[in-house]
């Protein structure tokens, strides 16, 4: 159930000029309720004088869950992004040429789609409030991952049957109840359904953890030749609110790999939850096919918004095959994937038809769009722009006729 791309690389494009408008959860100048009054954080000064940065970065925490699927629960996402401004796609369709806001198009190829970004050394999320996130680091080929704790063998055993609860037991390591709310993953178990990306909903003891595995033919397998790994970070995950709307988080980069990016701590409040009006409730899991304009929004009846800086939404369609994947899944591009990504200060991202149109006609089998209410900061280091954004994300998946 990877998570990771939930946000592209034009979230930071999108949001530079956007975070000396972002107001903190507490400040709403202007009295609208989209806190748009005192920024975060100021840009640095002087940065017209420096040399041009030749990097920017994306790091951000969210608390996501899916629209259709409220059985999943919620859970954190995080995305760490570090690249060279030259190997950024640039849009094939700008609603607003040259503005940071409204909507723009990005068209990939399966390389150009893949975990992009370099290693900048590890970052660590530390939320008030809210539950414990290992350091994370760059894996080649992944991107950035925050990873708890690794092992080899253990036994695999079946706890809840009717529930699809499994426990994994390792006395090498340390399992503890830290490790709940993250996803446990499994390679190279001797039965193929025992592998896979599970959520973590219990820990008994200190070396064992219980965990969800729908998989058809899962089974015990003691002893197993198995790998794993526990991850935070991957979205829902069966947890209920987990960070509170009054909570804070500190983001900080400690400097290491390519080292172009220099050390920062960064503190900012967390956007509020909040729940998309009726109508967008039923449009985020059905979106139209067929080139038509389209709104999600927070602000229409049946809806509220809370109190944070901006809307974003960033929708990614793709034509992978979907025939072996839960309807949760967004599978990798065979051959194309397009981005549609949109910011605004107000409750609703509205999709213009030129937009919409891209996702028309090109095969693609499944689209997966997250509606999000964030904060942000924006400052600026001699070689890096970075951006490290806070809040909450509801996500929907649509399925188009050539999935059928």
């Amino acid at each position: 159930m990877s998570l990771a791309r939930y946000i592209g690389t034009s979230f930071l494009c999108a949001l530079l000029a956007a975070g000396t408008a972002c107001g903190d959860d507490d400040d709403d100048d202007d009295g609208d309720g989209d806190g748009g009054g005192t920024p975060d954080a100021a840009v640095v000064d002087d940065v017209d004088a420096a040399p041009p940065a030749t990097h920017s970065a994306l790091v951000l925490l969210l608390e996501g869950r899916f629209e259709a699927f409220p059985e999943l629960g919620e859970g954190v996402l995080t995305e760490s992004t570090f690249q060279v401004k030259t190997d950024v796609v640039p849009p094939s369709f700008e609603e607003s040429p040259g503005s940071p806001f409204a909507c723009k198009v990005f068209e990939f190829t399966p390389a150009t789609f893949a975990p992009a970004g370099v290693d900048e050394g590890p970052v660590q999320f530390t939320v008030d409030g809210g539950p414990p996130v290992p350091p994370c680091i760059y894996v080649p080929g992944q991107g950035y991952r925050c990873i708890g704790a690794m092992g080899t063998g253990g036994d695999i055993e079946v706890a809840n049957p009717k529930m699809g609860i499994f426990s994994i037991t390792d006395s090498a390591i340390t399992l503890g109840p830290d490790q709940v709310g993250r996803f446990l993953i499994v390679q190279g178990a001797t039965n193929p359904s025992n592998n896979g990306q599970f959520p973590i909903v219990m820990a008994a003891g200190d070396n064992t953890i219980l965990y969800q595995n729908p998989q058809p033919g899962a089974a015990e397998e003691l002893d197993t030749t198995a790998t794993y790994l526990t991850a935070a970070g991957f979205g829902p995950a069966g947890q209920t609110t987990p960070i509170p709307d009054d909570a804070s988080v500190t983001i900080a980069l400690s400097p290491g790999g390519d080292g172009d990016v220099a050390e920062f701590s960064q503190t900012l409040d967390i956007g509020d939850s909040f729940t998309l009006d009726t109508a967008s409730q039923e449009t985020i899991s059905n979106l139209p096919s067929d080139g038509s304009a389209f709104t999600l929004s927070c602000d229409g009846e049946g809806g509220d918004c809370g109190t944070s800086g901006a809307s974003l939404l960033n929708l990614i369609a793709t034509d992978g095959d979907v025939s072996q994947l839960p309807p949760f899944v967004l599978p990798p591009p065979q051959s194309k994937a397009v981005q549609i990504f949109c910011v605004f200060l107000a409750g609703r991202t509205a999709v213009p038809a030129e937009a919409s149109a891209f996702l028309a006609g090109q095969g693609f089998t499944r689209a997966r769009a997250v509606f999000v209410r964030a904060n942000n900061l924006l400052f600026a280091q001699p070689k890096a722009e970075i951006q490290v954004a806070a809040g909450h994300a509801v996500a929907g998946f649509t399925d188009f006729a050539s999935a059928k």
